[in-house]
């Protein structure tokens, strides 16, 4: 990855994975803000974490035996006087957007129906820290990375890395500008194991990059073209990418391209 003349880099772990912070110019306590809030952020939206808002939110909802549809969570937390923080809810109510729109492509609750965020947390948490930063540093290039879902003002080169199914990973160059992108393959961990919390697909996608306005949104829409059931040529048309994606990638599990 390229970074303007004069930018300062640090990376620290964070959503399990490195999280990597670009500043126009050396700013210790900008970056050291911007961890904070990243930290802060994931204290929220694990569901990894007992203490999380969205391991409490599980508990109230396995308690009441609820059997609300995955699109009304933000109702069925309501109805269980389980206050949601701003970040919570916003979070929900895009992902519930999303589901709808890709007809449950992307999901928000994991197969025993325990609400899990693993499919748009990350991007979130790239977008408040993001949004932090440009509320502190008005000017010039900024970019947040985590694990290749990243969110970026200004314009910078950046690497895509793309697994195939025989373990080898190929890159491929990208520039984003004022925008966000995130990547997702339908191989999680090692090579050969896949997501349990979708079925399986009959689709040749088996990684997807999507450009958005926010890094929340290309992070659910890269499972929404992984995962949909529409074939390659219409996945574009699809109401979740075509009302909400800047562009779309897509390769197969050789690691070519098939869309973009």
């Amino acid at each position: 990855m390229r970074s303007s003349k004069g930018a300062s880099k640090r990376v620290r772990p964070a959503c399990g994975t490195w999280l990597e912070i670009t500043l126009p110019a050396e700013d210790a306590a900008a970056h050291a803000a911007a961890f904070a809030e990243a930290a802060r952020l994931e204290r929220i939206f694990s569901a990894h974490d007992p203490a999380s808002e969205v391991s409490e939110l599980n508990r109230r909802l396995a308690l009441a035996k609820t059997t609300e549809a995955p699109h009304l969570l933000s109702e069925a937390a309501s109805e269980l006087n389980c206050e949601l923080s701003t970040e919570l809810s916003a979070v929900l109510a895009l992902g519930e957007r999303i589901e709808e729109q890709s007809s449950r492509a992307f999901r928000l609750r994991d197969p025993r129906g325990r609400l899990d965020l693993g499919g748009i947390a990350k991007g979130a948490v790239v977008d408040g820290v993001f949004e932090l930063l440009s509320a502190r540093i008005p000017r010039g290039p900024l970019l947040v990375n985590a694990g290749g879902d990243l969110r970026a003002r200004g314009a910078h080169d950046i690497e895509i890395r793309v697994p195939a199914a025989d373990g080898t990973e190929l890159r491929y160059g990208y520039r984003v500008q004022d925008a966000a992108l995130a990547t997702s393959s339908r191989l999680e961990g090692r090579v050969g194991q896949p997501s349990a919390k979708y079925p399986p697909t009959s689709a040749t996608v088996n990684t997807a990059c999507v450009l958005a306005a926010t890094a929340a949104q290309a992070d659910a829409l890269t499972k929404a073209v992984i995962f949909s059931a529409a074939n390659l040529a219409e996945i574009s048309n699809t109401p979740a990418i075509a009302e909400n994606a800047l562009a779309v990638l897509a390769f197969d599990d050789r690691g070519r391209a098939l869309l973009g």
